[in-house]
């Protein structure tokens, strides 16, 4: 039985155009590193990283009794969160045993939900299994895209990004710095050579 080839991100043709050095993560093609492994760390711990997580897996939850559902499949409260807040959660089954780990975003039209890629596939069967009637699980893996920006001035660089009209981007708060109140929601993210990315989520980490 032949292979079937890897999947790529929304940004798999910035990685090769930036030098990364792509390897196969889970059925996904992701750059492993752009220059040395050692530098690109302390950058992380020192200033700020940019990472694509696109191959982690986001599901849609909407529906009259979407909060509802959600609260009695997941171990936290999301009933706090306002929109483009989230929260980490575990997912649990009937008798509260793990099902996985994933971040709950509040969004103006339900929730989105991102999963462990290498559990998207039976998470989303459990979810669609279990969800009430009243209640949309959408796969909306391959229509967005994920970027997780980590690092001590983290939050002082998508702070410092120029507000733009029409909107979608979703910050993650945790901890001490809550930003988002603070950052415009574009529908467009701006790539260094002028690429633009349509539906993009920015993940924020401690």
């Amino acid at each position: 039985m032949t292979p079937s080839a890897p999947q790529r991100t929304p940004l798999y043709d910035r990685h090769l155009a930036l030098g990364g050095r792509m390897v196969d993560f889970g059925g996904w093609e992701m750059p492993q590193q752009y220059s040395s492994i050692r530098d690109e760390h302390l950058a992380v711990r020192k200033v700020a990283g940019l990472f694509d997580v696109s191959h982690m897996g986001r599901f849609r939850v909407t529906g009259d009794s979407a909060q509802a559902f959600i609260q009695s499949v997941l171990s936290n409260d999301v009933s706090s969160l306002i929109h483009g807040q989230a929260q980490y959660n575990l997912m649990c089954n009937e008798a509260g045993g793990i099902i996985d780990d994933l971040v709950a975003y509040r969004s103006e039209e339900g929730f989105l939900l991102v999963v462990n890629a290498s559990n998207r596939e039976k998470d989303l069967e459990w979810l669609r299994a279990h969800a009430p009637a009243d209640v949309s699980v959408e796969d909306r893996t391959f229509e967005l895209a994920l970027v997780a920006f980590q690092g001590p001035d983290a939050v002082a660089g998508i702070v410092s990004l120029p507000r733009q009209p029409a909107a979608q981007l979703v910050v993650q708060v945790q901890g001490h710095a809550p930003v988002a109140d603070a950052v415009a929601a574009p529908n467009q993210v701006e790539l260094p050579a002028g690429d633009q990315l349509d539906g993009c989520l920015v993940q924020r980490g401690e």
